[in-house]
């Protein structure tokens, strides 16, 4: 019966670590909706910035030659 209990935990313990593993974060960590939709929407807007500036240096680079 002991070999069976600590068999399971064991289970439970290398489920715990190969979903930490691959997804990173437990669902205790992820936060709230909300947080995860501010967190996608202020990274939408670093990538938009980043791609208005390498427009506008390839822009600057392409009229100066």
């Amino acid at each position: 019966m002991g070999k069976i209990i600590g068999m399971i935990l064991g289970l439970a313990v290398l489920a715990f670590v190969a979903f930490k593993a691959m997804y990173g974060h437990t669902s205790v960590e992820r936060g709230t909706p909300k947080q995860q939709l501010d967190n996608v929407k202020s990274a939408a807007k670093d990538i938009e910035l980043k791609q208005e500036q390498a427009a506008e240096e390839a822009l600057k680079k392409a009229t100066a030659e």
